[in-house]
Order: structure tokens, then C-alpha cells, then sequence
């Protein structure tokens, strides 16, 4: 059936590709074909000699002479599959400069030899290596079973399709459980039928689904759909950023020890103002030994630069109060006194309402025996599922603990909230096919949460809390996240995540 519109296309070249493309569009659109080749064209008017919308022309693309004998009226689209580069180039030429064809008429090149694409700038046309996008294909089906389209976007893999595979630990999730600024479940494929994805739509096996995000971050994310891999932190960034300072090296250490026991590439160190930026090397070149990092020119004025970098590539910034030798002595001081945190609580607090990535907050407590995961937290799904990610990465063991109010005190809200979180860790416990310790406690989340932490010793150890970057902080209200983080004597992994109540909806 002819397209609606009856409007033209002009394909040159009917060899290996340009036959292909003739035959494939024969039935809808009105085409003309143009071949330098006699038998080609004479075989073809016997092949199409009852389609009335098919012209076929013998002839040089490259001559006016063989412009002159097609009627450009209605024509939307012309397509070069010739591959001499040169005759390319003056079809081009021709229709643009000489005939001067509208950009409403769409130009495509098929073009082999890329190191000429930049000639063709000049004549608004699409260039399209048919050569390249075969061997992407092949590529992604034998080794990642992912597909990324060509000629979408920019064609750098912000747009991958993949196919969920039977031992994908996520079929059954459903999508409101995938939270990220950095990539989007774009469409689902599902029994050869589109499916428009909402909050409650759950992964099936066999589902072709297709996303969208940063290239950096899709790849690892495909990883996970397929097998469950895990990626931490590469859905944020492949990076780990780390400021320089030589009087806390403690911190360069410690995020090494993360990015070992992680899926993060490198270390990204940043001087800590411009004074350290001489020293820097020397320092680092003894800490990191073999190690794979590199060296930032331009130095952070305060942790924000550190966690609000425009670059896609960081996914975790480490920071650490005691920087500076005011910093250090003032704290010193402040230990000595009753409100021992008040001098970084209002530094803490800006990130907890700016930083838009993860960030550890350095104390110095590793190697970690132990990855706490409190439920007291903004999302309690998402800190679980980072939890469970870093512990089989880095063979941690794992412990999740949840503070609720006593029993005789809790509602029914507080209760049902209860058996949620129990059924939360269930479900994650099956989905991930492990056992899970669930730690309940009755009390105050925040001084419940600090006792338990001194009195199992849990100094060697890191805890994992997701923020809500939107919650207030109020005397009335405490945000409890901010609460333990300031308290706590190890190290804390923050997760920025928009607070989620959870609710029967969950399954």
C-alpha cells in the first residue's frame, strides 16, 4: 500500500544496499531509482513492470544530464547508496547548491569511509555507515545481548534495547522501584506488544525494554537488567571523587578501599584549595601505589563542588570534616565540650539539601567487617538494593536494622509499616537468593540506632542511609538521617532518594 501523502524518493545506486533499500520501500512510497548500471535497471522495469508509482533511470549520478530527467515534484526524501565517495559528494552538491532542494528534502548518505564525513557537512544530509552499524549489532547480540539503535539521538548509546532473561534477579519489580535521575525505562515490548510503562508495570521474562539515559551509566544498567550484576556506583557515575588535603590522607585511603570493593573505575583526586595543588602528586603517588586514579587540575572551594560536579562521570564524592588546619583544631577543641558536632552540623546539613549524588562521609572506619543498612531511611528499598549490591561486590557481610516505636505505643500506621519493612526484606531476600539478618528494635530510631552501633562495636564498619533532599530539618520533626550521621562515630554512604512511604502498593 502506497503512503498516504504519494510522496516521492530518489534512490542512486541500486547496488548491494540501494537495491535493498529500492525493494523494502517499494510498496508504500513512489520511488525512483538512478543506476550507472543498464542490465540493473532493465532487470529491475521487468521485475516492477506493473507498479505504476516505480521510475527507473539509466544514468550517472554525478551529471546534471541525469538530474534533468527526474520530476522532483512531491519528492521528500534522497537517498545516496553509491559508494564512491566523490559521486556522493556531487549529489549533494547537486541537489543542493545547483537545484536547490529545500532542507525539507531529507538528504541520506550511506558513506563507508569515514574520514571524509566532515565534507558533507555544508549540505544538511544524514551520513549513515551501514558497515558500522552491522558490527554494533553483531557486537552487543554476542557479547552484551543488547542492542543499540543507530541514527536515534545521538547514537552513542543513550538509547540501548535489551531482552530480560530468566535469571535477571528484577522480573517481578516493578518500575516505581527504579529511581534515577540518570536513566528512564523508555518502552517495553511484550508479547510483540508495545506497552507504555507506568509506576506499577513489573518486569516479565522476555521483555524487550528500552532505555534511556546517560551512555555512561546505560551500559552498567543493562548489565544489571539482564543478570543482576551488580553495579554500584556506576548507575550514578563510573568515578569516585576525593578531595586532597595532606593533613587528612585518611580519606584518599578510604575511598580507594571503596573503589576496590566496588564496581567504580577510578579515583578522581581534587586538591583541596589551590595551595595543595603542589604537593599532591608526591602524597598520592605513596598512598595509591598500582593503583588507578587521576589527578585533577582545577581544586573545590567546599564539598558541594565536590558532589555537584556537572560531570556525568562521578558517581560517589567522599568527604571528610578536618581539611584545614582551622578545621582540625577547632574540632579538637570541640571534643572536649558538650556539643562536640556543632562546629561541621551546618556544613552536613547543606549537603544533605544540595548533594546530588551518593557521598561517603569519611571516618575512617575501614576495612569494614560489617555494611549496616538502617530502614530508617528516606527510601528504604532503594538503601536495601545499594546495601545487598555492595555487599556481594565486596563479600562484606551485611546486617539490616529498623528501629520502631514500642509496642505499645504503635498504631496501626506503625504497624503495618512494620510488616512492610519485613516483607521488604522477604521479597529482597528471595529476589536476590540470600538470607538477610533483620534487626528490630523498639525506640528512638536515632539513639536506638547509635546504641546498637557502640554496643555490638561496630567501629569497623560502614552505614548505609538514603535522604530525602526535601525533608526539613526540624526540633519538632528530626531528620533522622542527619541525626545518626552526625552521632556516629563510623563511616556513613549516603543515598539521595526521594522519601517513599511504603505501602501495600509495594508487590
Amino acid at each position: 500500500m502506497l503512503n498516504s501523502n504519494h510522496r516521492k524518493i530518489i534512490i542512486f545506486g541500486l547496488g548491494l544496499f540501494g537495491e535493498k533499500l529500492f525493494k523494502s520501500l517499494a510498496d508504500r512510497w513512489e520511488i525512483i531509482g538512478v543506476d550507472l548500471d543498464k542490465e540493473k535497471i532493465e532487470k529491475l522495469k521487468e521485475e516492477f513492470q506493473n507498479n505504476d508509482h516505480i521510475t527507473l533511470i539509466n544514468g550517472d549520478a554525478s551529471s546534471i544530464l541525469t538530474w534533468k530527467k527526474i520530476d522532483f515534484d512531491n519528492v521528500s526524501c534522497v537517498i545516496s547508496a553509491i559508494q564512491d565517495t566523490d559521486v556522493a559528494l556531487e549529489i549533494c552538491r547537486i541537489g543542493r547548491e545547483s537545484l536547490k532542494l529545500p532542507k525539507e528534502v531529507q538528504f541520506i548518505v550511506l558513506l563507508i569511509k569515514n574520514d571524509r564525513r566532515e565534507e558533507f557537512k555544508n549540505f544538511n544530509v544524514e551520513i549513515v555507515d551501514p558497515v558500522d552499524i552491522t558490527t554494533k549489532t553483531v557486537i552487543s547480540l554476542v557479547e552484551k545481548n543488547f542492542r543499540i539503535p543507530q541514527n536515534i539521538g545521538i547514537g552513542k548509546g543513550e538509547l540501548v534495547e535489551t531482552t530480560i532473561l530468566a535469571n535477571s534477579h528484577l522480573i517481578g519489580r516493578e518500575l516505581k522501584h527504579f529511581k534515577s535521575t540518570r536513566w528512564r525505562i523508555a518502552a517495553i515490548y511484550r508479547d510483540n506488544k508495545f506497552i507504555l510503562p507506568t509506576k506499577d508495570t513489573a518486569l516479565k521474562v522476555g521483555d524487550r525494554v528500552v532505555i534511556s539515559g546517560y551512555p555512561s551509566v546505560v551500559e552498567s544498567i543493562v548489565n544489571i537488567f539482564l543478570k543482576g550484576v551488580p553495579q554500584f556506583p556506576l548507575q550514578y557515575g563510573r568515578d569516585i571523587s576525593v578531595p586532597f588535603s595532606p593533613l587528612n590522607l585518611k580519606i584518599i585511603e578510604e575511598a580507594e578501599y571503596l573503589r576496590k570493593h566496588s564496581k567504580a573505575h577510578r579515583l578522581q583526586i581534587v586538591p583541596w584549595k589551590k595551595r595543595y595543588k603542589n604537593v599532591i602528586n608526591k602524597a598520592v603517588e605513596k598512598i595509591l601505589k598500582n593503583s588507578f586514579y587521576v589527578i585533577k587540575e582545577k581544586p573545590v572551594k567546599s564539598y558541594l563542588d565536590l558532589l555537584n560536579l556537572k560531570e556525568e562521570s562521578i558517581g560517589v564524592g567522599v568527604i571528610s570534616f578536618g581539611l584545614t588546619k582551622i578545621d582540625r583544631l577547632i574540632f579538637k577543641f570541640l571534643k572536649f565540650i558538650k556539643f562536640s558536632r556543632l562546629y561541621y552540623n551546618i556544613k552536613l546539613k547543606k549537603l544533605f539539601r544540595k548533594a546530588n549524588k551518593p557521598f561517603l562521609v569519611s571516618r575512617g572506619s575501614f576495612p569494614y567487617s560489617k555494611l549496616i543498612v538502617s530502614l530508617n531511611s528516606s527510601n528504604p528499598a532503594i538503601t536495601l538494593e545499594i546495601g545487598l549490591e555492595l555487599s556481594r561486590i565486596s563479600k562484606i557481610p551485611l546486617e539490616v536494622i529498623y528501629i520502631t516505636k514500642p509496642k505499645e505505643l504503635r498504631g496501626e500506621i506503625e504497624n503495618e509499616e512494620l510488616s512492610l519493612i519485613k516483607e521488604l526484606v522477604n521479597d529482597f531476600g528471595h529476589i536476590y537468593r540470600t538470607n538477610i539478618d533483620l534487626i528490630i528494635k523498639e525506640g528512638n530510631p536515632i539513639k536506638k540506632t547509635i546504641r546498637y552501633l557502640k554496643e555490638n562495636k561496630y567501629n569497623k564498619a560502614l552505614l548505609i542511609l538514603s535522604f530525602d533532599k526535601n525533608q526539613e530539618f526540624s526540633i519538632f520533626n528530626p531528620n533522622i538521617q542527619y541525626e545518626i550521621t552526625l552521632k556516629t562515630d563510623i563511616s556513613v554512604l549516603l543515598i539521595p532518594a526521594k522519601k517513599e512511604v511504603l505501602s501495600n502498593e509495594y508487590h
